[in-house]
């Protein structure tokens, strides 16, 4: 077993897990001893693995289960990654799914619930370093440098910071894929190089103002959670998604947590400002001095771009219904329109729109069937489109938001030396080029639609 860190050495890379996570799996090697020679590290970097949610929707829709694929473990972990998966499934660290076929993996995830914060408080003493103090509503949140001072009161939400040497198999591969992220970024076109670099060098955020919205908002979502256990599950994941984003932000460059990616299928780029909680964007560095665009009812509207293909050679009643598709999603009322449709608030039309467009054929028939009463013929478009691969639609749109914004908007701009943040169907800009961002989408959007659709500004809809 090597538990022991180089004293003297400093090159290492940082790696994030939930408090508890931390004290249940050091429980659990008290009480037995895996049965064969493990590294602690390879532990840690699992459970960093499973804390790591980059993709929240993905992330709810699969109960809070995170793919991990075999072939990427190998090359992390080498070929005995599944002793060190199967010590934490069964002594129930973690929890395992069943086998995805159509992503060829296993899907897993931590197991934070009121029955294990239940336990470490019981079994307290056999803990030397970590008990749970459930009895009070302050969650002390700041990210520990090593142990916390008093480690006889530790609040169920704090997160533990472990040094992962580099010169290890573990850190060696992490910072190997780091390296491979910014070689990568030397290929790209200039205007994407310098959107990448000029993000890199000046993203920050507050963290204690940060941390503390996220504790606040904790706070009232337990409360309201009211002992539900599916619902205090959701305030605990949404917590960690936001500490995760504040943290790797705040470590920025010289913790090697900043992603700046273009996805390689849909063209969009990644970042951690895409995985940013909108209600965390107040707290990034200068942002007040900031303003932010973004194309209301952004899918939707970008769907009219592929319903083009079909308009022409189509018959009258297509036509029509192609028609008065653009006419609701241009003026941004689409949402609107569903919410009518459906009687659901904006947050349902959304995730109905989401469960008619990028589900599979057979999954929730009433709700489609229903958009099929209004849209017979673009809802069997959406169904033949879907038909080989339900994800096919989504990417089709997703790149064309991509072509949209990243080589068309953002390239005229970074050639006016305007450099934006890019959110995927959004802009983070300087409010002095307000009008400047404002022009060039307006003249890209109509270029590509037609006609100026419906753009917000700082939340506000601008009708053209």
């Amino acid at each position: 077993m090597d538990t022991n860190r180089p004293k003297n050495y400093n090159k290492y890379i940082k790696l994030f897990i939930p408090r508890i996570t931390f004290d249940l799996l050091h429980y659990k090697l008290s009480l037995v001893t895996p049965e064969f020679e493990y590294d602690i590290n390879i532990f840690y970097s699992i459970l960093n693995d499973l804390s790591n949610i980059k993709y929240y929707n993905a992330f709810t829709a699969n109960n809070g289960y995170i793919p991990l694929d075999s072939r990427l473990l190998i090359k992390k972990y080498g070929n005995g990654y599944s002793k060190y998966i199967q010590y934490l499934v069964v002594h129930s660290i973690i929890s395992k799914s069943s086998y995805y076929k159509e992503n060829m993996c296993f899907y897993y995830k931590l197991v934070l619930n009121s029955v294990v914060v239940d336990m470490l408080n019981r079994e307290g003493g056999a803990i030397s370093y970590c008990i749970i103090n459930n009895n009070t509503n302050t969650f002390k949140s700041d990210v520990n440098q090593g142990f916390i001072d008093n480690p006889k009161v530790v609040k169920e939400h704090q997160i533990v910071v472990i040094e992962i040497p580099i010169h290890i198999s573990v850190g060696k591969y992490i910072i190997g894929e780091y390296n491979k992220e910014l070689d990568s970024i030397k290929h790209y076109n200039d205007y994407i190089k310098k959107m990448a670099y000029h993000y890199k060098d000046t993203i920050g955020i507050d963290y204690n103002k940060a941390t503390q919205h996220s504790v606040q908002l904790y706070t009232n979502d337990a409360i309201q959670a009211n002992g539900d256990p599916n619902l205090t599950e959701t305030a605990r994941n949404q917590y960690l998604y936001r500490m995760r984003s504040i943290i790797a932000i705040n470590e920025g460059k010289k913790g090697k947590l900043l992603r700046f990616n273009r996805n390689s299928t849909n063209k969009r780029i990644d970042t951690n400002l895409t995985n940013l909680s909108s209600d965390l964007r107040q707290f990034l560095n200068g942002y007040d001095n900031m303003s932010y665009f973004d194309l209301s009812n952004s899918q939707p509207v970008l769907f009219n771009i592929l319903l083009k293909d079909y308009y022409n050679d189509s018959g009258p009643k297509l036509k029509a219904e192609i028609d008065r598709y653009g006419e609701i999603t241009l003026s941004g009322a689409w949402y609107e329109f569903l919410m009518d449709l459906f009687k659901v608030d904006r947050d349902g039309a959304k995730k109905i729109w989401m469960q008619i467009a990028y589900s599979k054929n057979s999954s929730y028939l009433p709700d489609k069937n229903t958009f099929a009463s209004q849209f017979p013929l673009i809802s069997k478009i959406i169904k033949d489109l879907k038909k080989q691969n339900h994800a096919k639609f989504a990417i089709e749109l997703q790149r064309i938001e991509s072509r949209i914004f990243i080589d068309e908007i953002c390239k005229q701009l970074v050639a006016m030396d305007i450099i934006p943040y890019t959110l995927h169907d959004g802009l983070l800009v300087p409010k002095i080029n307000e009008s400047t961002v404002y022009q060039v989408m307006c003249n890209v959007l109509e270029d590509n639609l037609g006609k100026v659709p419906v753009i917000s500004f700082n939340g506000t809809k601008l009708i053209p």
